[in-house]
């Protein structure tokens, strides 16, 4: 009888662990679409303290900024070739970069850029205000962005925003924090909303 029981207990263990095991690497798959979930949800109710448990604010701000300069010196270089007071607007470019970043590394400006495709210049009250005229008027005129969501390795995920106006979608890079959470690091902007700027 001892016997017996005992080969009966090994099926049952290999069982329970390869269930476990599923249950975990399933759980694993999903946490980044339930953190994107969880971020807008926290958006969506204005919850700054838990918006920022899921951005890395150095992060993503260098990489907006990054992009920011970059297509403004390719902008004004053609410029300053014509015109060499161009040159001197280069140097007054930094300030105004970091109000544009400043703007729309936060919860409601990202909302706006993921879901209209606009970078902010504005401080937060004027983008609540736009939202909501924006919300309230959006029935036709206004498609939403379709949404795709992405793996493109096990600890990177990108959220793809693709606006009605622009050829090229925004892509949002999360990558793994932790376990079993993520966070956003790094904003890919296509030059056509860069170009308004």
């Amino acid at each position: 009888m001892k016997i017996t029981s005992g080969y009966r207990i090994k099926p049952i263990l290999r069982k329970t662990i390869i269930s476990t095991s599923v249950i975990f690497l399933f759980y694993l798959y999903i946490t980044p679409y339930l953190s994107i979930l969880n971020f807008k949800s926290a958006i969506e109710k204005n919850d700054n303290k838990k918006v920022r448990n899921y951005i890395d604010f150095p992060s993503v701000r260098k990489s907006l900024k990054s992009q920011l300069k970059e297509y403004v010196f390719q902008a004004l270089s053609s410029k300053v070739q014509k015109n060499e007071l161009s040159l001197l607007g280069m140097y007054f470019m930094d300030p105004i970069l970091n109000t544009i970043v400043d703007s729309t590394i936060n919860s409601k400006g990202l909302e706006f850029l993921l879901n209209q495709g606009q970078l902010t210049i504005s401080d937060s009250k004027s983008i609540n205000k736009n939202l909501k005229q924006l919300n309230e008027n959006q029935t036709q005129l206004i498609k939403k962005p379709k949404i795709k969501l992405y793996y493109i390795s096990p600890s990177r995920f990108v959220l793809s925003s693709k606006i009605e106006h622009t050829a090229e979608p925004i892509q949002a890079y999360w990558s793994r924090y932790r376990i079993f959470g993520w966070k956003l690091y790094s904003l890919q902007i296509p030059k056509s909303i860069l170009k308004f700027y």
